[in-house]
């Protein structure tokens, strides 16, 4: 299959069946099996018990945290020739159907290894990101997950870069810094969009953009929307984050704000919460597809108004993250829409019109 764009899915196909299947949903499906189990053979502690969509979608129960040995070539190989003449499709399957009713980290690899040679670029991916954390000799999962960097296609591109920061953060190229401006040219109003990672040169969330223009037009009347808009570098590291919310206080005492609503997008979201702290006052905090990593990045809720989450159903970026999938306080009001796997749905146009987004939030 060519490189093809990959659209929020409404009904997803049953993930044994999608290994079967060449379209554009069976392939985010795949990416979700192939993700949700590289992170449950990482040996990090997995909050499953959080995410009942993983555990409805994919692995039934949740696993205890274990250290995973790593498999050989040699029995990965074995274990995929004892299957015979089935075909490609087929011998994924039964993989799948196996290791769904006994877990194990030879039955992983093995469908790791075998799902890098698929010919989506996003199963690709996310196998790539499983066979470096179960399996030995690297090379083809490192190229893999290289190649994927470099993709024209966002949810390919993005969940590779979020694999690289995880599994091989050594591939990760350097982020420019992101507060740039001179000064303030435009007085701030009291609404401001924030983007997440790695998204600090696109152009959806600047002036022009079309998330940006649909939510000045259509739902924040007072968006920030001078070209020194607020940005960070959007890397992916804990450091950049703590960098970037430093630069959000910076740039909002500057402009001598008084309580700001800000909506932010992925890590965004992150940058924003660590800067409440500072203390900043947010009249309106809303978190759009944002991972949850709770012990590192939650809001001081003494500065916080009222805060709303959005998001879509198994969300692959913030699998590839290994970040919880919802919020579980109560200051912050939880709205899954009735998509899956599609980390910038949140920030499309046509979604937030489609599923009366504006109606969510406080």
């Amino acid at each position: 299959m060519s490189e093809i764009a990959y659209e929020p899915v409404s009904e997803p196909p049953d993930p044994v069946e999608a290994f079967a299947r060449d379209d554009s949903a069976a392939a985010q499906a795949q990416a979700a099996v192939l993700l949700t189990l590289a992170w449950r053979h990482s040996g990090d502690d997995v909050p499953f018990d959080l995410d009942e969509d993983v555990i409805r979608y994919v692995v039934r129960q949740p696993p205890a945290p274990s250290e995973v040995p790593r498999v050989a070539p040699e029995a990965i190989a074995a274990r995929v020739g004892s299957y015979g003449d089935m075909s490609f499709d087929s011998t994924r399957q039964r993989l799948f159907l196996e290791y769904r009713e006994q877990p194990d980290p030879v039955t992983a690899a093995a469908l790791f290894r075998l799902s890098m040679d698929s010919p989506d670029p996003l199963v690709r991916v996310a196998a790539a990101t499983g066979y470096l954390e179960t399996g030995l000799e690297p090379e083809r999962a490192l190229e893999i997950l290289g190649e994927g960097a470099e993709s024209q296609v966002e949810l390919v591109r993005s969940v590779a870069q979020t694999s690289i920061g995880n599994v091989a953060p050594e591939l990760q190229r350097p982020q420019i810094s992101g507060l740039d401006d001179e000064g303030p040219s435009q007085p701030l109003e009291s609404t401001l969009l924030i983007h997440g990672t790695f998204a600090r040169r696109e152009s959806w969330w600047r002036s022009g953009g079309d998330f940006h223009d649909y939510l000045l037009n259509s739902v924040f009347a007072d968006l920030y929307s001078a070209t020194d808009a607020f940005s960070w570098s959007g890397a992916y590291s804990d450091a950049a984050r703590v960098l970037g919310a430093s630069d959000l206080v910076a740039w909002l005492r500057q402009r001598e704000s008084g309580p700001v609503s800000l909506v932010t997008h992925s890590h965004g979201g992150s940058v924003a919460m660590l800067a409440s702290w500072a203390p900043v006052p947010i009249a309106r905090l809303v978190l759009l597809s944002c991972p949850v990593h709770w012990s590192e990045y939650h809001p001081d809720f003494n500065q916080v108004g009222q805060a709303a989450s959005v998001r879509v159903h198994l969300d692959l970026v913030i699998l590839a993250d290994r970040g919880g999938q919802r919020f579980r306080v109560p200051q912050i009001k939880e709205h899954v829409l009735p998509l899956w796997f599609q980390h910038s749905a949140t920030h499309d146009p046509n979604v937030w019109q489609r599923y009366g987004v504006p109606a969510l939030l406080p």
